[in-house]
């Protein structure tokens, strides 16, 4: 008999079972990532009328998809989500982590209506994105005072839902000290409240960020079962993913429906296969990080129904149904469950 794990949805508490559907542990439904435009002007700056994110401008922004239109940078529309969030219902999703931290123009309230119309169960996040994302008051907070805060919007929920998960964590390349005061707050909320972390790190950067996180979440106490790091696709370092894994945490390729040369989702899977293959599959974690437009069907891009339509059967071709289910399902519930 498959175990049960108990998750905090949105709407409460849900006893999941393996196989019982996918889970998408990273991903985007409204969101607000203006915080890292590239291109020229304010990030708040209004879009000149008559560049609107379409066919015109659909080649620039996917080379350039921070820099070229701000719309591109923006999920908005709680119905065009509901729509893109179908093809991942009908391919056998059952659950989905809306991971939008606070920086990132969070609403909850409006991300559940998307995935209820969908048909799609949700877990709710807290926390901070990276520094750049903040006002000056924000960064200036202290870890304390952000514990407390996280620790109540965990108890009582945000916006009408509630939380099941602390996240995204935003780390920089060079980590300020308001991130180090986010990943203890995030440590002490863990404490009172039992929630796994979830730390973004930038990608293509290696994996010393990730590491010190790790060191920092543990020695507030964090267990490194409870910690997943993000971003870790174009890590080309086997050696280096198999020491982070040694260290308990969760390694998340969520970056699936995006290639940046010289890794393609080929070799991702073989970087996968290859972790399972030397006992860490129990510690791999597969999502898409949707948070842009033009990766939305709508506009060309692969939709929250890429891994299922595109890497679950490569994956069941390598490693089997069963362990297939082990990175797609059962993973992805044990990091997120309650008191396991």
């Amino acid at each position: 008999m498959k175990a049960s794990y108990t998750i905090r949805t949105a709407k409460g508490d849900r006893s999941l079972t393996p196989g019982s559907g996918y889970v998408l542990p990273h991903e985007h439904i409204i969101c607000d990532l203006r915080a890292r435009w590239s291109g020229q002007g304010d990030a708040h700056d209004l879009d000149a009328p008559g560049l609107p994110l379409g066919p015109e401008t659909i080649d620039a922004v996917r080379h350039d998809s921070q820099g070229t239109v701000r719309e591109n940078l923006m999920l908005s529309d709680w119905y065009v989500a509901a729509q893109e969030l179908l093809e991942a219902r009908r391919s056998g999703c059952g659950l989905l982590v809306d991971l939008t931290a606070h920086g990132l123009g969070a609403m909850p309230s409006l991300a559940v209506r998307a995935a209820d119309a969908a048909g799609l169960d949700t877990v709710i996040a807290v926390g901070r994105y990276i520094v750049a994302a903040l006002t000056p008051e924000e960064r200036d907070l202290p870890s304390a005072a952000l514990a407390e805060e996280w620790t109540k919007a965990a108890e009582n929920g945000i916006d009408g839902c509630a939380v099941g998960v602390i996240g995204e964590i935003g780390l920089s390349v060079d980590m300020h000290e308001a991130e180090r005061r986010s990943l203890q707050a995030a440590a002490t909320t863990h404490g009172h409240t039992g929630l796994a972390v979830n730390v973004h790190i930038e990608p293509g950067h290696g994996l010393g960020t990730a590491h010190e996180a790790l060191s920092l979440l543990e020695s507030g106490g964090t267990d490194p079962a409870k910690i997943a790091i993000s971003h870790i696709d174009y890590e080309t370092d086997l050696n280096a993913l198999i020491e982070l894994a040694r260290r308990g945490c969760y390694l998340e390729f969520d970056l699936f429906g995006r290639a940046f040369p010289p890794v393609s989702e080929p070799n991702r899977v073989d970087m996968i296969t290859s972790l399972v293959d030397a006992g860490h599959g129990d510690r791999v974690l597969l999502s898409q990080d949707i948070c842009m437009r033009h990766g939305l069907r709508r506009w060309g891009g692969p939709g929250y129904g890429h891994l299922a339509r595109e890497i679950h059967p490569v994956l069941r071709d390598r490693l089997g149904a069963a362990g297939t289910e082990l990175l797609i399902s059962e993973n992805p519930m044990r990091f997120l469950s309650l008191g396991q």
